[in-house]
C-alpha cells in the first residue's frame, strides 16, 4: 500500500472529526475532495462508513486510489472521479460529509469550489479540511509519521514542493459563510489548522 506510514493520520482525524459531529459511520455517505491515493476513504470504510466517494484531477492518483479500493471493497460502495473540485459530476446533496487534508490550498478557484461543496453536502452536513497531520495524533507517533515522509520523500529523488500558502481561518470562515457554512471549529495542528463547518439546515 502506497504511503501506508499516513494510515495513523487518518485513523486519529477520523477520531477527531467523529467527536466533534453528529455523523454516525455507518450511515455516512462522503467523498474526499483532492483525496490522492484514497488512504482516508480506505480507512473509514475499513471502519464502516457507509460509502465513499473521491474526488482528483490527477490520473494517476485516481488510477491509484481505485486500485487501493478495489483490494479490499465492494465497488457498490464507493467510486473514484477524475474532476475539478470546482465542477464535481454528482448529483445534488449527494453526502453527509466532505474532507480534504492537504488539498485545499492548491484549489485555483476557491470559490467556486466552495460552490460546489455547497451544492453536494446535505443541509445539516459537515465539511472537515486541514493541512498537517492532525491535531489529535499523538507526538511520538508524528515524529514516527514525519520520519517515514521524509524517507519516502528521499525514495523519490528528495524532490519537495514548494507549496503555497493556506487562507487564514477567519478568511476560510468567511467563504464557507457566504455559501451557508457555519464554522463549528478551528483546531490547531503545529504551523497548520483544520477547519470544521456545518452546512446549515
Amino acid at each position: 500500500m502506497s504511503e501506508h506510514y499516513l494510515l495513523p493520520v487518518y485513523q486519529y482525524l477520523t477520531q477527531t472529526l467523529l467527536r466533534l459531529t453528529s455523523l454516525t459511520p455507518a450511515q455516512t455517505d462522503t467523498v474526499d475532495l483532492g483525496g490522492g491515493n484514497g488512504m482516508w476513504l480506505y480507512y473509514m470504510l475499513s471502519n464502516g462508513f457507509k460509502t465513499a466517494t473521491l474526488v482528483d484531477a490527477d490520473h494517476e492518483k485516481i488510477e491509484a486510489a481505485h486500485n487501493l479500493l478495489a483490494e479490499k471493497f465492494d465497488s457498490s460502495c464507493w467510486q473514484t472521479i477524475q474532476a475539478d473540485v470546482a465542477a464535481i459530476p454528482v448529483p445534488d446533496n449527494a453526502f453527509d460529509l466532505a474532507v480534504s487534508r492537504s488539498s485545499l490550498h492548491f484549489w485555483t478557484d476557491l470559490p467556486a469550489a466552495w460552490r460546489e461543496i455547497a451544492r453536494i453536502t446535505r443541509p445539516g452536513g459537515y465539511f472537515f479540511s486541514g493541512r498537517g497531520y492532525g491535531p489529535d495524533l499523538p507526538e511520538e507517533l508524528r515524529q514516527a509519521v514525519k520520519a517515514a515522509k521524509y524517507q519516502h520523500l528521499c525514495d523519490d529523488s528528495c524532490e519537495k514542493r514548494q507549496e503555497p500558502p493556506s487562507l487564514s481561518p477567519d478568511e476560510l470562515s468567511t467563504m464557507a459563510a457566504e455559501v451557508g457554512f457555519t464554522t463549528l471549529a478551528v483546531l490547531p495542528d503545529h504551523k497548520a489548522y483544520w477547519f470544521l463547518a456545518q452546512k446549515n439546515w
